[in-house]
């Protein structure tokens, strides 16, 4: 997996914006549902597209459109 150095500062309202970069490799369009979760044995904080939730989605692939 590719890492890349991004830093982002967690707003008052507990938002943070995730970079261009990142969205256009992950294929993420605005509007996407995104889950989140918790791995309390890493620390690491897990975003994953939720396809189930997603509008205009992909017969084919699942992707949203």
């Amino acid at each position: 997996m590719e890492s890349a150095d991004f830093i982002r500062k967690i707003d008052e309202l507990g938002r943070i914006t995730l970079p261009y970069d990142i969205r256009k490799q992950a294929y993420w369009e605005a509007k996407d549902s995104v889950s989140v979760s918790y791995d309390e044995e890493t620390g690491a904080i897990i975003l994953k597209l939720d396809t189930e939730h997603t509008d205009n989605q992909c017969t084919l692939c699942g992707r949203a459109s």
